[in-house]
């Protein structure tokens, strides 16, 4: 089974995600959210997903500068998907 993280500094899109989506069905489990790019990175640091949903503009520092501090400290690179409101 993948693993899967999700990113967004809005709550309701966060849990949108987890409750339309049947993540077991395609394989995947959640194991953890985020609300800004500092605790993802942490997050990501330590669960070593295959696959980040990420919000692009999110507070402390965005997508883009998620990706980037991923790839300079992560020893396994996930995959992202950038999404936004």
């Amino acid at each position: 089974m993948h693993k899967l993280v999700i990113v967004d500094d809005e709550h309701f899109v966060r849990k949108g995600m987890l409750a339309l989506i049947d993540w077991k069905a395609v394989d995947y489990r959640v194991v953890g959210e985020a609300d800004n790019g500092e605790d993802a990175l942490s997050l990501i640091l330590k669960e070593e997903p295959d696959v980040v949903f990420t919000d692009i503009r999110m507070p402390v520092f965005d997508g883009i500068e998620l990706i980037k501090q991923v790839k300079q400290q992560a020893k396994h690179l996930p995959k992202f998907v950038l999404i936004s409101g």
